[in-house]
């Protein structure tokens, strides 16, 4: 009988005569001489033992086995088995090891999945307290939680008393450390961030990136072996920071700090033969750029793929612009994105971008671009006349590190090997810089600022528009002068279909 009863064969239930205790034991009065009748339903430290009537004492006894559920879940959810493990540095658990990619998969949903499955309990008493309204695996009404969700804002309690129970559960603090490294953060925040569980210390975020470019350097250089077919292109440019000197003594001042920084990009879809470097050096030996013309160059244009690119930015104005004509955008669109468009990257290709370690070179001396390079390509890549293979390697950046890297490769001429004359190398000048050296010289050749009434100059257009002046014609910014740019082809191109007369006659100018 006791089985059946205990197992639900029989009834009435456990759940029902528990219901039923609990409201008769809310109806029954305390006794006048019950001394150990609490002034409130649940007091920490005392037993359910030590309690003479049955409210309170069941509500004591409730919170202890609730208790004992949560202490249990807290000694899961600090286990390896979780997936909340992750170490700054390699000293015990390798497996735990902080990476790139177990950062880019972190998520909140996948911290809630884990919290729902390891710590049910206690996610369902955050859940309630945080949501009154709480039933299992009901969607959340965003209306009602605006800007403050509160599944997130439990899966980040969760997560901070874990880290608080155990300080190896590090995956949320570790990535919010990251984070607040990314956003540029002061110290003195991930201080309070780590005393209230959200964040790790200042030091073990360090520490963490250094193991996680350690790591990407690492798998570079097996990229990068010859055997491996890959090939990339090295990015750099040199960065500046001004240190100004707050407490002005003898001997100090403000500095302005240089180096150059750089990043290493996979190269897909290339013939291998382009990196072939007997055949560069082949054709530089022909040194049949003399032989270029102007005619040649015509000759290679596609004329009419020009002119049909130009019909399209008509095109894209008027159904813009033109309320009539909106209907057309989506044909418009597809004309752009299948028949007009070239060379087009696959819009699935995501850019395999390694990093490299700035250094203190300046570039603006022929001797701090030898030392970028080498610090670069030999340091950090690990590329000496052994891997080089027979390789050529693509270096690039702005205008000043492109002519750097010419003058580098003529200066180093004499020298013996392909890698330490750096007849391997083949400078390239980025295409941004290209454009923003246009941009340039389009908005400095049209701005006309001796001519401040004439609609046709940029800076008339930009007074009507409220759009700024470019404190330095040489050197646009860029978004703004785009910007400008864009928006005067666009009023250009729409007065050349004005409607001039009610007969309805149009006329280009």
């Amino acid at each position: 009988m006791l089985i059946a009863f205990l197992d639900g064969r029989s009834k009435p239930r456990i759940p029902d005569i528990l219901d039923v205790m609990w409201k008769r034991a809310y109806a029954t009065e305390y006794r006048r001489n019950d001394k150990t009748a609490p002034r409130d339903l649940f007091t920490p430290g005392v037993s359910s033992s030590a309690l003479e009537h049955a409210y309170p004492a069941m509500a004591t006894w409730m919170v202890e086995q609730v208790t004992a559920m949560i202490r249990t879940e807290s000694d899961i959810m600090i286990t390896p088995a979780t997936g909340l493990h992750l170490r700054a540095t390699a000293k015990t658990a390798i497996g735990s090891l902080v990476t790139w990619d177990k950062v880019y998969d972190f998520s909140l949903s996948g911290l809630q999945q884990t919290a729902e499955e390891h710590a049910p309990v206690l996610w369902h008493l955050l859940s309630s307290y945080a949501d009154p309204d709480y039933k299992h695996g009901q969607a959340e009404d965003h209306a009602k939680s605006g800007y403050r969700p509160k599944k997130i804002v439990c899966t980040s309690a969760v997560s901070s008393l874990t880290f608080a129970r155990s300080s190896r559960a590090s995956l949320y603090p570790l990535c919010r450390g990251i984070w607040l490294f990314a956003v540029k953060a002061h110290q003195s925040i991930y201080r309070v961030e780590s005393r209230l569980g959200q964040s790790v210390s200042y030091e073990t975020m360090r520490q963490a990136i250094h193991t996680m470019a350690d790591a990407k350097l690492v798998m570079l250089r097996k990229l990068l072996s010859p055997d491996s077919g890959k090939n990339f292109v090295s990015v750099g440019d040199n960065v500046q920071a001004h240190s100004k000197e707050r407490d002005h003594r003898i001997g100090r001042r403000s500095t302005m700090i240089k180096g150059f920084a750089g990043t290493a990009v996979e190269m897909e879809d290339c013939d291998p033969k382009a990196f072939d470097i007997d055949e560069l050096l082949r054709r530089e030996a022909l040194v049949e750029r003399r032989t270029l013309t102007v005619k040649m160059i015509q000759d290679d244009i596609d004329w009419s793929h020009l002119e049909n690119v130009a019909a399209l930015s008509f095109l894209e104005s008027l159904v813009k612009f033109v309320p009539a004509l909106a209907q057309y955008r989506d044909e418009v669109t597809d004309l752009s994105t299948t028949t007009l468009r070239r060379h087009q990257i696959p819009s699935s290709r995501k850019s395999k971008v390694f990093p490299l370690a700035s250094n203190n070179a300046d570039e603006m001396h022929i001797q701090g671009m030898k030392a970028a390079v080498d610090d670069f390509l030999s340091t950090q890549m690990g590329i000496n006349d052994d891997t080089l293979k027979k390789r050529v390697l693509i270096l690039s950046g702005d205008g000043k590190t492109f002519d750097q890297l010419i003058k580098l490769r003529k200066y180093l001429s004499s020298h013996e090997g392909h890698f330490e004359s750096l007849r391997c190398m083949v400078p390239l000048l980025e295409l941004w810089h290209t454009k923003w050296t246009d941009l340039s010289r389009t908005v400095r050749a049209h701005w006309g600022k001796d001519f401040p009434n004439d609609p046709s100059t940029l800076a008339k257009f930009a007074f009507e528009t409220e759009c700024p002046t470019p404190s330095d014609l040489r050197k646009v910014d860029f978004y703004d002068g785009e910007q400008i740019v864009n928006l005067a082809l666009d009023a250009h191109l729409l007065n050349c279909w004005e409607y001039v007369h009610l007969v309805g006659t149009w006329y280009i100018c």
